[in-house]
């Protein structure tokens, strides 16, 4: 099934998942390693079985299940998805990776007012952290109002100078305000 999936060999692996899934199934390893690479080449469906075994597997392993959570998204499945990242959240109410996270992913669904909520609660937690700032950044240029999101990025990239996505943003800015000093 691997192999098939990294040769882009998809079409093959797929009648293959069932006897993989059986056969594999209580090793945590491989099904993190499938249901990431069913995700990645865009077998979302396929992937979700995987992806609720790892869980069950290692139920605290935030990387799998915010993966779970966006291939429940790309599968047009938001209340899944939601839900999942409602549980990660009761979970770890005061982890600042989780809280960023939790606002990035309801910024990327069009949740407008639970990113807000949770970048409050990143704020109390972790108040000069870069993601906070970014994330508010990208908060208020998707309201439209770039005034606003400008001196979240450039706080953002001075709390973190290797934050390439707030460096962006602002050089896409200064570029198009022909503000070359900066």
């Amino acid at each position: 099934v691997r192999f098939f999936l990294q040769m882009n060999e998809g079409e093959r692996a797929l009648p293959l998942l069932a006897n993989n899934l059986r056969d594999f199934g209580d090793n945590f390893k491989e099904m993190s390693e499938i249901s990431s690479l069913l995700y990645i080449k865009g077998y979302y469906a396929q992937a979700l079985p995987y992806f609720a075994k790892a869980v069950e597997l290692k139920p605290e392993s935030f990387d799998i299940i915010k993966n779970y959570a966006h291939c429940y998204w790309r599968n047009s499945q938001k209340d899944s998805a939601l839900l999942l990242m409602n549980q990660l959240y009761e979970k770890h109410r005061n982890n600042a990776e989780v809280l960023a996270y939790e606002a990035k992913f309801m910024l990327k669904t069009g949740e407008k007012g639970k990113a807000a909520e949770y970048l409050s609660k990143l704020r109390q937690t972790a108040g000069g952290d870069a993601r906070y700032y970014k994330l508010s950044g990208v908060m208020a240029e998707m309201e439209g109002n770039i005034n606003a999101a400008l001196p979240f990025f450039e706080k953002a990239l001075q709390t973190d100078p290797t934050d390439l996505e707030a460096a962006k943003k602002l050089g896409n800015y200064y570029t198009q305000q022909r503000q070359w000093s900066k």
